[in-house]
């Protein structure tokens, strides 16, 4: 068994496969052949346009239309848009809604203010 390189071993490998190329030439092979002009590959979806084929796909109807589809895409947008200028405001641990609550008293109306007495 003799020791073959690496370069050998490519070597022999093109011309196996019929490329014939070799160290000297390789450069000029390549720079002689003009490569085909190819497609660009295709743009990846949008995380608007995969949310709105997963909720085609889970709930099918036959009532999709176009301007449907299109109002639906539209909502995507807005609330991606939405939840991106939401996720800017920074939030602490601590925070929370502020709301008001009020416990229901029956001698109020609606919890409110007490009743005016006579």
């Amino acid at each position: 068994m003799s020791n073959v390189t690496r370069r050998d071993f490519a070597q022999q490998l093109a011309l196996a496969l019929g490329l014939g190329l070799s160290t000297a030439s390789a450069p000029a092979a390549n720079a002689a052949e003009e490569p085909e002009k190819k497609d660009p590959p295709p743009r990846p979806p949008t995380l608007a346009e995969l949310i709105l084929t997963g909720i085609v796909q889970q709930y099918p109807s036959e009532h999709y239309s176009d301007d449907v589809i299109e109002g639906l895409f539209s909502d995507i947008r807005s609330d991606l848009a939405r939840g991106r200028e939401l996720s800017k405001f920074p939030l602490q641990n601590g925070d929370e809604p502020a709301f008001v609550f009020a416990a229901y008293r029956s001698d109020r109306p609606h919890g409110g203010p007490p009743k005016a007495t006579p």
